[in-house]
């Protein structure tokens, strides 16, 4: 028996020890503040996400103000170069009223200076590309007139003396122009060869003759050997007596093609860019030069 009551005894503590446990059912209560936690993490979340969504729309309504802040900036210039358009409208109508009274002044038809031919002048058709109108004395007219007309716009005290000198001018013009149409008209040859660049097409536009050159419309442009070689094919082809060369530019083409080919003179014609010091100590101006320098060039190199 008493064997038997001490297993009991023994036994017993384990239900105590059970109970010491017990604790952890406490401990797990403890814990469940992380669920509040998740809670508050939650509407945070959801803040932050609306806090999103206005300034979202903040930018959206940002963005839909500068568009229309852009609009009316452009319906403004739109506007505003309607009103430019109609002004610039105005003038160019004023400005073709005046070129009309102006167009008739000592005009030339092309049939007067046979310029007008079958192909069209030759098929030679720069003006777009020519800087020289000036070698042309009757669009050198208008000119002329520009000058006078901006002259007095600054100093209008003397428009009647610009007026003159103007008049005067344009009517030295209309001589020059007559001096070339009449020397020119009946030549026997229709061809010259220039060592140069194509600076000419105005006037062999007006006077009806034909102008052949070294290099194209840049006086920059230097000669290659296939174009010396061209140049010699063309003076034999055409039987040109005459090499012209520009005074103000370099002769060493010009020379050289005298000297290997059957042309027997060098003979100046200028786009008169400038002057060489024989015509300043002469006193010669731009209608001097033409006269006693291109037309008296043409003159013999086309046999006129």
């Amino acid at each position: 028996m008493a064997s038997r009551s001490l297993v009991v005894t023994m036994a017993t503590p384990k239900k105590s020890i059970r109970k010491k446990n017990t604790p952890k059912k406490s401990i797990r209560k403890k814990n469940t503040p992380k669920k509040s936690i998740r809670k508050k993490n939650t509407l945070r979340s959801i803040q932050k996400k609306s806090i999103r969504k206005k300034n979202t729309l903040r930018s959206i309504q940002k963005k839909s103000i500068r568009k229309k802040n852009t609009l009316k900036e452009h319906s403004e210039e739109e506007h505003s170069e309607e009103e430019h358009s109609e002004e610039h409208s105005e003038e160019e109508h004023s400005e073709e009223e005046h070129s009309e009274e102006h167009s008739e002044e000592g005009e030339h038809s092309e049939d007067e200076h046979g310029s007008e031919t079958d192909d069209g002048g030759h098929g030679h058709d720069h003006g777009a590309e020519d800087p020289h109108v000036w070698l042309d004395p009757v669009r050198l007219k208008q000119a002329v007139t520009n000058v006078q007309n901006g002259l007095v716009d600054i100093d209008s005290d003397n428009a009647d003396t610009y007026a003159t000198n103007a008049d005067d001018y344009r009517a030295r013009l209309d001589q020059l122009d007559q001096s070339f149409a009449d020397t020119l008209g009946d030549a026997d040859s229709d061809v010259v060869f220039v060592a140069g660049h194509n600076a000419f097409q105005y006037l062999e536009s007006r006077y009806g003759f034909r102008v052949e050159t070294l290099t194209n419309i840049s006086p920059d442009d230097r000669p290659t050997p296939e174009d010396i070689a061209q140049a010699q094919s063309l003076i034999e082809e055409h039987d040109l007596q005459y090499v012209l060369a520009d005074p103000l530019e370099d002769q060493t083409a010009a020379d050289q093609l005298v000297e290997q080919t059957d042309a027997t003179e060098k003979l100046p014609l200028t786009a008169v860019a400038g002057q060489t010091q024989d015509w300043a100590d002469k006193g010669w101006g731009y209608i001097d030069v033409m006269e006693n320098i291109n037309l008296a060039t043409l003159q013999q190199a086309l046999d006129a």
